[in-house]
C-alpha cells in the first residue's frame, strides 16, 4: 500500500512539467484507440516512429488501457508507469525470497526489508511517476522470479511465463536490450551448475533464443536502432576520438610504436567505458545530489537513495560477497551496463536496473545491524529510535524537495506551460493568420495533438507532407499542424522580420529586444513557469509603427 500511495498521490499533478515522450505515447495510444493506427498511419507497429527515435511497442501499449478508461490527460498516461512500479514492490519481495533459497538467512525479513526499501527509494519513486521506460524493470524483475521459480518447482509453463516476461522488457525500454540478455546468460549458466538435469535445460536455453530475436530486430531496425545509434559512446559526440587524437598531436617526434602502445582506440575507450561505469557508483550521485545530467531525472538536492539508506547500503555490498550471493551481486554488477555504454553518464533512467540490487543491500544491512543489536533490547530499541528519527527525516526533506521545491527548481527541464500555451493558442487563433513557434524547447507539435485531441484520422493524412527528416540526435520534426500552425526550427520566428497577421511564440531567452524598444514587435502576454521566469512570450507585430508602443 505504502509503494502504490506514494506511486500515485497526484500523479496528474506532480511533476507539474509533461515531457514532450509522455504526450507522444499518450496520443499515439489514442491513435490506435481511435484509427488502429500511430500518429504516422502504421497499424499496430512493432516500432512507434515518434521523433524518429522508434518508441518501442509495449511503452506505447500499456497506455492504451488507461487512455480508454480515463480519457486522454496527463493522469492516464502515467498510470502504467505507476501501477507496474507499485507492482514491482511486491515483485522484490518474492523475488528476495528465490534468490536466498537454501542461504543461512531470514529469508521473509530480508524480503519485506528489501520491498519496503525499494517502496521508499527516490530513484524508484522518481521515474515510477512518469513515462521513462521503467516498466522494463517490473517485466525483468518478473521474468527472473518466474524463471526461478519454475527451475525450483521443475514448472515449465513458468519458465516460458519468465521468457515471455523478458521479451516484454525488451519492448519496454532500450536500456533493456543490453541489461535483460546479459542477465539471462547469468541465469542460465548459474542454473546450468545447479542442476543435474542437463537435458531440460537445453529446452531452457532453445527458449532463451527468443530473447535474442526482440534484440537483433531492435538493433536491425533503422527506426527501432535510431536511439541508441545517437546517443552511443561510439558516436562522434561522445568526444572519445577528439581525446585520442589530442593525446596523439601532444606526443609531437615520439615514435609511432610507442604512441600507439599508450594512446589507441582500445584504450581510449575502454578508459571512457570504465569512467562512466564507476560514475553510478559514486556517493555523490547515489547519496546527494542524484543525476548530475539531466534535472529533470533527479530531485533537487536529494541522491538517488535516501541519505538514511547509506551505512546499510556500505554493509550489504560486503555481504553480497560474504554470502556468496552471486546472482545478487552479478545482477549489481549488470546494472550500470546500459548507461556506461552511452556517453551521458551517470545516468539515472538507463541504470534503473541498479534500483533492485541496492535495495537488496539495504536490506542486508539492516538486517545485519539487527542481528548485531538483537541480544541487547534496551541498546537496540535505542538506536531503533534514532534511526526512525533520522528516516523520518531524511524521507521528509526527499518529499519537501519532490512536492515543493521540483516545481520551481529549473522547471524548464520539464517542459512545463506547454499546456497553458496550447489553451492560449486554441484562443488568440482565430485572430491570426497562422502562428509560428519556436521549437527551441522541442517538438511542439505533439502537445498540439495531445491537449486538443487532434483527430488522428485528420492527422495522418497530412503529417508526411509537413514532416522533416532527423537532424540533431536523430529526432525528426513536425513543421506544420492544420491551416495556421507553424513550427519554426528558430530560437524566436519573430527575430527576421516580423509580418502583420502572424502570432510569434518565442521563448524568454530568445526574442527580439530591439523590436520591442523600437515599437515594432508589441508584446502581447507571457506563461510564466511557477518560478515566476517566462517559459514562452506571445508576440506580434504592430499595425504601423506610429501606433505602437515600446515594451520594456
Amino acid at each position: 500500500m505504502l509503494g502504490f500511495a506514494l506511486r500515485f498521490y497526484w500523479l496528474g499533478q506532480v511533476p507539474a512539467g509533461f515531457l514532450s515522450d509522455e504526450a507522444a505515447v499518450g496520443y499515439n495510444a489514442y491513435s490506435l484507440i481511435k484509427t488502429g493506427r500511430d500518429e504516422f498511419g502504421q497499424s499496430w507497429p512493432l516500432f512507434f516512429r515518434s521523433f524518429g527515435e522508434g518508441k518501442l511497442t509495449l511503452y506505447v501499449y500499456e497506455a492504451v488501457l488507461p487512455v480508454l478508461v480515463f480519457g486522454l490527460n496527463q493522469f492516464s498516461v502515467r498510470f502504467m508507469p505507476a501501477f507496474l512500479g507499485s507492482l514491482t514492490v511486491g515483485i522484490i519481495y518474492l523475488l528476495t525470497k528465490e534468490l536466498l533459497q537454501k542461504k543461512p538467512l531470514p529469508r521473509e525479513r530480508i524480503a519485506l526489508l528489501a520491498s519496503f526499501s525499494l517502496a521508499v527509494m527516490p530513484w524508484h519513486i522518481h521515474f515510477c511517476r512518469g513515462v521513462f521506460g521503467q516498466e522494463s524493470l517490473f517485466w525483468t524483475a518478473l521474468g527472473s522470479w518466474l524463471f526461478l521459480l519454475g527451475r525450483r518447482r521443475e514448472k515449465p509453463f513458468l519458465t516460458l511465463a519468465a521468457f515471455f516476461s523478458f521479451t516484454a522488457s525488451l519492448l519496454t525500454y532500450h536500456a533493456a536490450r543490453v541489461f535483460t540478455p546479459l542477465w539471462l546468460m547469468f541465469l542460465l549458466v548459474f542454473c546450468w551448475q545447479k542442476t543435474s538435469r542437463k537435458r531440460n535445460l537445453m529446452k531452457i536455453i532453445l527458449f532463451s533464443v527468443l530473447i535474442i530475436i526482440p534484440s537483433v530486430l531492435i538493433v536491425k531496425s533503422s527506426v527501432g536502432g535510431a536511439r541508441g545509434g545517437g546517443i552511443s559512446l561510439f558516436h562522434s559526440q561522445s568526444g572519445v576520438q577528439i581525446k585520442l587524437q589530442e593525446s596523439i598531436m601532444e606526443c609531437r617526434d615520439k615514435p609511432f610504436w610507442l604512441i600507439r602502445l599508450f594512446h589507441n582506440k582500445l584504450e581510449s575507450y575502454l578508459r571512457d567505458l570504465g569512467q562512466r561505469y564507476f560514475s553510478h557508483f559514486n556517493p555523490d550521485f547515489l547519496f546527494f545530489s542524484g543525476d548530475p545530467l539531466r534535472p529533470r531525472y533527479r530531485v533537487p538536492h536529494v541522491g538517488q537513495l535516501l541519505l538514511v539508506q547509506a551505512p546499510f547500503f556500505l554493509v550489504g555490498i560486503y555481504l553480497f560477497f560474504q554470502l556468496k550471493l552471486w546472482p545478487v551481486s552479478a545482477w549489481l554488477a549488470l546494472g550500470p551496463l546500459p548507461a556506461a555504454i552511452t556517453f551521458e553518464t551517470p545516468s539515472s533512467v538507463r541504470a534503473i536496473f541498479m534500483t533492485l540490487p541496492l535495495a537488496w543491500a539495504v536490506s542486508l544491512g539492516i538486517n545485519w545491524f539487527y542481528g548485531l543489536f538483537a541480544r541487547k533490547r534496551k541498546f537496540l530499541l535505542a538506536v531503533f529510535l534514532v534511526l526512525i528519527v533520522f528516516f523520518s527525516w531524511s524521507f521528509g526533506y526527499y518529499l519537501d524537495a519532490y512536492y515543493v521545491h521540483q516545481e520551481v527548481h529549473q522547471p524548464y527541464y520539464w517542459q512545463y506551460g506547454y499546456r497553458q500555451l496550447v489553451a492560449r493558442i486554441n484562443e488568440l487563433e482565430a485572430d491570426y493568420q497562422r502562428v509560428e513557434i519556436t521549437d527551441a524547447r522541442g517538438n511542439p507539435y505533439i502537445f498540439f495533438l495531445f491537449y486538443n485531441r487532434y483527430d488522428p484520422v485528420k492527422f495522418q493524412s497530412e503529417v508526411w507532407d509537413n514532416w522533416e527528416p532527423a537532424q540533431k540526435f536523430s529526432f525528426e520534426a513536425i513543421r506544420k499542424l492544420g491551416e495556421k500552425l507553424y513550427f519554426v526550427n528558430q530560437l524566436c520566428p519573430a527575430e527576421k522580420g516580423a509580418e502583420e497577421g502572424v502570432l510569434y511564440v518565442c521563448t524568454q531567452e530568445h526574442h527580439p529586444r530591439e523590436e520591442i524598444k523600437k515599437g515594432k514587435v508589441r508584446v502581447l502576454e507571457t506563461i510564466d513557469y511557477q518560478d515566476g521566469q517566462e517559459a514562452f512570450v506571445l508576440m506580434e507585430k504592430v499595425k504601423g509603427e506610429a501606433d505602437g508602443k515600446a515594451v520594456k
